[in-house]
């Protein structure tokens, strides 16, 4: 039951893709063996898809980075793709499949079902919403968008400056 929503979700991403041009391809989670993910994938879906193999702790970055739109059910990734700023949608869908409302967008914060880049709901109507906005949304737009929005969420530090500074400051008491 908790794989519904891949079931679910990646035959109308297949369909949507294909009807927009773009290649679907699924980020693999595990590295090195892959073999039961790409299994998995292949049970549940005759889905027109490539599946990337995770190669480091940080390939899933470059991935997400030079994707046209991510797409997220409810993983910790999705959250960075859009710290990063990355066009993405959120298809939080496991907690109508579920009842668990922890799967719910945002949770713990309290939101709507439907957002502009986002829905709880299993609606097809609703992810063809969310995946146009993102598809045809300015970029200027879609940064004000995630500026609304995203510092309640996830926050976001390049280069892990702040991190660095702390760990400076701990490794300066020490030595004085």
């Amino acid at each position: 039951k908790y794989y519904m929503a891949e079931r679910i979700l990646l035959p109308f991403l297949s369909d949507w893709c294909r009807s927009y041009g773009y290649k679907l391809l699924i980020c693999g989670r595990a590295i090195g063996n892959d073999f039961e993910e790409r299994t998995f994938f292949s049970s549940i879906t005759n889905a027109d898809y490539d599946f990337i193999s995770r190669a480091s702790n940080v390939s899933s970055y470059s991935h997400i980075d030079s994707a046209g739109i991510v797409v997220s059910i409810d993983s910790s990734m999705g959250y960075e793709s859009l710290a990063r700023k990355n066009r993405t949608a959120i298809f939080s869908i496991r907690s109508e499949i579920l009842g668990w409302e922890d799967f719910e967008f945002g949770y713990p914060g309290e939101y709507t079902n439907n957002g502009a880049f986002w829905t709880n709901q299993i609606d097809q109507s609703e992810f063809k919403r969310v995946l146009e906005f993102i598809h045809t949304v300015s970029l200027s737009q879609w940064i004000s968008t995630l500026d609304g929005i995203l510092p309640e969420i996830i926050k976001s530090n390049p280069n892990n400056s702040l991190v660095s500074a702390e760990i400076n400051k701990l490794l300066s008491s020490i030595q004085d």
